[in-house]
């Protein structure tokens, strides 16, 4: 009985316990599911965040992407050099930010009031935009206001087509307005973003800055053109000092082999045999040939462009001491050349290097006014880094050095730092040019050289010219042996020669040798004998220069009338002058005068055994 109290009493209790307990579990069961709900809204939000994200971050690195892509483009845009590069690389940029139909950049010239295109290609429908955008006062207002404006093409809304506008970007370089960037687009006016605004202006500021650049750039190749011909115009004034300095050591030259022909002809036509009469006079002729053909070499005009071919600085050098060692023999002046033998060629220019130890050798003879002696010296070198770099300013490495030597009265240290100015001389008003030592210089530095003088007071001065050198096994090849082809030949020749001397030696060569020679003295005359000839002619040897018709108006008709014969031309101008000076064309068959026997029949028989042009 005590025991089934103590049940219900323990029974009573716990319900007693579960009723106080229970509100409280319902609380927290309620609570629960609350915080569980704001839970799932939580991480739905942050689902929903995190897909926005997502999608956000794929905006981002699309733009980024698209902005790289532009600053690229942009870079091309600025560094471009010519005007196309600029138009077509902005027109690609402007495409990313907005649909264009067309687009060009018109640069203001205000002088005329007018806007020009930087480019051709933009249909005049832009033009005459722009030019009434300027008129109306809207060009004006974009430079003060510094804003891209939008304009209805009001010509879109008369036809049956999509409205269209007119975006006018100013351009501006250093705050200064100096033209627009006219587009025109589909892009209605209201869908243009600000974004879309601010994109056009910084790709405008980009154009701008490349039409600065380019403008610098065309500037600077238009002064570096004219210092090219200012420069070419000093080489051609010292030369033709060099040339009156060495004008009676050249007459001389020619004196000689020319009295011993007139004692020669003399004493023939009195009927005295002179022994070896023949080898004689051929010694004579080919002592005014050679002496000759030095002469034009040296004097040939200097164009702007300074041509570099494989030179023998020994030939070069031997060539011009044989000018000058007559005159300088009558100023007491000894030449002594110590020529190292075998010598690499140089990249450099014949004509030039000899200019170059002609204003060094006279230099040297104005140093030595009583005589003396002048030392010509050859010789592979190798400098190394110190004195390339310190004394030279060149690369180390293998050079041929060419040094000038005198025993004149030498310069002190004011004149040597002067001595390679423009027009610095210390001679006399009216005796120096002062060009001499200042164009070896500039020849010098173009072949890619140095020079360095040495010089003492009452002792002499020493002038050393560095060259680089080609190649080690690039060495000047020995003379090659005369062809033992045949020269003879029987075709037909037309020799057209204003000269009647010249054309009646010709023919006695050629027809000597079994060829059929026909003449005439103009290109007038030479056209009748063609006309008028049965037999095939198979070549025309033809002066260049001749009153009249010239030779290369006489070769375009004979092409025209016999194109299966070749034309020869013979002049005394050199190869190149003719050919820069536009007389011939290039791929022209040319032999110089004067010419030796055996060279005019080698050319004539090398061009007769060419195949006909088709």
């Amino acid at each position: 009985m005590d025991q089934a109290k103590k049940k219900i009493s323990g029974g009573k209790e716990r319900m007693d316990l579960i009723d106080e307990v229970l509100p409280h579990f319902e609380s927290f069961i309620e609570s629960r599911e609350k915080y569980i709900k704001a839970l799932e809204m939580t991480i739905d939000v942050l689902k929903h965040e995190n897909e926005n994200r997502g999608r956000n971050n794929l905006d981002i690195r699309s733009s980024i992407d698209e902005l790289v892509a532009m600053h690229r483009l942009a870079n091309t845009i600025s560094t471009a050099m010519t005007p196309e590069a600029i138009l077509s690389a902005l027109i690609d940029l402007t495409r990313q930010v907005i649909p264009v139909i067309d687009s060009n950049i018109y640069l203001l010239d205000s002088a005329a009031n007018r806007l020009t295109p930087l480019s051709a290609l933009a249909q005049a429908r832009l033009q005459e935009e722009a030019q009434e955008q300027l008129e109306s006062g809207i060009v004006d207002w974009v430079f003060s206001e510094k804003k891209t404006v939008i304009i209805p093409d009001l010509k879109s809304l008369v036809v049956d087509t999509p409205a269209r506008n007119f975006v006018i970007v100013p351009l501006f370089v250093r705050n200064a307005g100096i033209g627009i960037y006219l587009i025109h687009t589909e892009k209605a006016q209201q869908e243009f973003s600000n974004q879309d605004i601010q994109l056009l202006s910084i790709l405008a500021n980009q154009a701008a800055a490349g039409v600065e650049n380019w403008r610098t750039y065309d500037q600077l190749m238009q002064l570096n053109k004219e210092l090219k011909a200012s420069e070419a115009q000093m080489i051609s004034a010292a030369r033709l000092a060099a040339i009156g300095e060495l004008a009676a050591s050249i007459v001389h030259e020619i004196k000689n082999p020319v009295q011993v022909l007139m004692l020669q002809l003399d004493v023939m036509k009195r009927g005295t045999v002179i022994p070896n009469a023949d080898e004689l006079f051929r010694q004579q002729v080919t002592r005014l040939h050679e002496i000759t053909k030095r002469l034009m070499n040296f004097a040939r005009n200097v164009t702007e462009e300074f041509t570099i071919t494989p030179t023998d600085v020994n030939k070069a050098i031997i060539d011009a001491v044989a000018m000058v060692e007559h005159e300088y023999k009558l100023d007491k002046i000894v030449f002594q050349l110590n020529l190292e033998g075998q010598l690499p060629l140089i990249p450099g220019n014949v004509s030039y290097l000899q200019q170059v130890f002609l204003n060094l050798a006279i230099n040297a003879r104005d140093a030595m006014p009583k005589g003396g002696k002048l030392t010509i010296e050859t010789a592979n070198v190798e400098l190394d880094a110190s004195f390339a770099h310190d004394r030279l300013s060149l690369d180390p490495g293998p050079y041929i050095v060419l040094a000038v030597s005198d025993t004149g009265t030498g310069m002190d240290s004011k004149t040597q730092e002067r001595i390679f100015e423009p027009f610095f001389t210390t001679k006399e008003r009216g005796k120096g040019t002062g060009l001499g030592l200042s164009t070896a210089y500039g020849v010098i530095k173009q072949s890619g050289g140095s020079i360095w003088v040495y010089s003492e007071l009452g002792r002499g001065t020493t002038f050393k010219v560095y060259l680089p050198r080609v190649d080690e096994q690039s060495s000047p090849e020995p003379a090659a042996q005369e062809s033992e082809k045949p020269l003879e030949g029987t075709e037909t020749i037309l020799v057209v020669e204003d000269a009647p001397a010249v054309r009646a030696l010709i023919r006695a060569t050629l027809g000597a040798h079994g060829y059929n020679v026909l003449e005439a003295c103009s290109s007038e005359e030479a056209l009748v004998v063609l006309e008028k000839t049965a037999e095939s002619i198979s070549l025309v040897l033809t002066d260049v220069v001749m009153p009249g018709m010239s030779g290369r108006e006489l070769a375009k008709a004979v092409k025209t009338t016999h194109p299966a014969t070749k034309v020869l031309y013979m002049s005394g101008y050199t190869d190149d002058a003719v050919l820069r000076h536009g007389v011939l064309e290039p791929g022209s068959y040319f032999i110089q005068k004067p010419f030796r026997p055996i060279d005019l029949l080698r050319k004539v028989r090398h061009v007769a055994d060419l195949p006909a042009l088709a």
